[in-house]
């Protein structure tokens, strides 16, 4: 076998070593291209369930205190909609699915999270609370972006699925394309918790 197919091969080799480079970086941008592609279906982090269900609002730099409280009253009795419709059925071992409620103002961050029952005294995943609770708020007027985390205490490093970086030295054409990019993402069924995190800053005066 070595004589016949190994040694003959190693000899091709080493005559057309230009040629076996070449197909040998071909192979390997092809391996690379496929892996970057995301066709693999797999994930080094899958999805896990957590033990809170987590809104979060960012307002405008500029928004009122008034405004902030109005729209942590409406997280607030959006996820106690979802508590009464899923506390008053029968869960496993007679347990709430929500068990508290807390929120929180920090600056203009507005955070509203569910504690919920442990994972093996629940009959829903965390993942379809944040889904009903997001279907019933809907469009909160006035917020910069609403983002929901559903794996908060479940997983180790958990992280926003699709991650898209701009650069220029034009602050201006810098925030004209993120948010044009923005708008585009908004218009692609399936994607949601669209966020952008350039912001002009807080005024300043001198």
């Amino acid at each position: 076998m070595i004589q016949q197919f190994y040694r003959p091969l190693l000899q091709k080799t080493l005559r057309h070593q230009f040629l076996t480079f070449s197909l040998s970086l071909v192979i390997l941008m092809l391996v690379v291209a496929y892996a970057a592609s995301g066709r693999l279906g797999f994930g080094l982090w899958p999805k896990m369930e957590g033990d809170w269900a987590v809104a979060k609002a960012e307002m405008p730099i500029d928004a009122s205190i008034e405004s902030i409280i109005q729209v942590r009253r409406i997280l607030e009795h959006a996820a106690n909609q979802v508590a009464e419709q899923h506390n008053s059925e029968a869960q496993p071992n007679n347990v709430d699915l929500i068990i508290a409620i807390k929120s929180e103002i920090n600056d203009n961050n507005v955070e509203v999270a569910l504690l919920l029952a442990a994972s093996e005294s629940r009959s829903i995943s965390s993942h379809t609370v944040v889904q009903q609770w997001r279907s019933l708020l809907g469009e909160v007027t006035g917020v910069k972006r609403l983002s929901f985390d559903a794996e908060r205490g479940g997983h180790p490093k958990a992280r926003a699925g699709l991650t898209i970086e701009l650069i220029h030295n034009d602050n201006n054409a810098l925030l004209a394309a993120s948010e044009q990019l923005e708008q585009h993402l908004a218009t692609i069924q399936g994607v949601s918790d669209i966020g952008n995190n350039l912001s002009n800053g807080k005024s300043q005066y001198s």
